[in-house]
């Protein structure tokens, strides 16, 4: 017998999602609101494929929300101001990110290699030098795990440290005018539930 497929979609859908990692794919139970827009899964893909690690993603995807308005559209233009993309460049860095595109597309894919270089380059390969001391403090904060107390499961050992990173992103790479930490961390927190086993 033949399911028809919007049945068959809306079953898979209410059972399993799939999950990229480094180690296949994955499936897990999920609920209907875990499912991910497509602009949310090219942004995703984007960011693993400019090599950011799994691990910071939930964080970068977090601020990401938070600085598209939930689009994750890297056309997004800020309201009343002069921000663009995914992580609403501006300013100089806005002006460094066009120089480096040249003739390449504009894209999800070359404004998150954009970042990852700004983080992993030195200032003299960066396309935009964000200083020593803000690439040593993402670094690091990306690199090493932050002490928590060992009576603290995993499970919180992992939130701990996504927000620590969604934090670290938005105050030293993103540097916003108002954060909403509020929003930019739950949105992180739903990405880290996510992406994880």
């Amino acid at each position: 017998m033949a399911i028809p497929t919007g049945m068959l979609s809306n079953v898979l859908k209410s059972v399993a999602t799939v999950a990229v990692s480094g180690l296949g794919l994955l499936l897990r139970p999920v609920k209907n609101s875990d499912i991910l827009s497509s602009n949310e899964s090219e942004t995703l893909d984007a960011l693993l494929k400019a090599d950011f690690k799994e691990s910071d993603i939930p964080a970068i995807m977090g601020n990401i929300s938070v600085e598209t308005g939930g689009t994750f559209d890297h056309l997004q233009k800020e309201k009343g101001g002069k921000g663009h993309g995914l992580f609403q460049l501006t300013g100089k860095q806005l002006k460094d990110y066009k120089k480096w595109l040249d003739k390449k597309e504009d894209s999800k894919y070359h404004q998150a290699m954009f970042v990852h270089s700004n983080i992993y380059g030195s200032s003299a390969t960066a396309p935009h030098d964000i200083g020593w001391k803000a690439r040593g403090m993402l670094q690091d904060s990306f690199d090493k795990e932050t002490p928590t107390p060992m009576a603290l499961s995993p499970g919180a050992q992992d939130r701990v440290q996504t927000s620590k990173k969604t934090r670290t992103f938005s105050d030293v790479y993103e540097r916003p005018g108002v954060p909403h930490m509020d929003r930019r961390l739950k949105e992180a927190q739903k990405y880290r539930g996510m992406l994880s086993e």
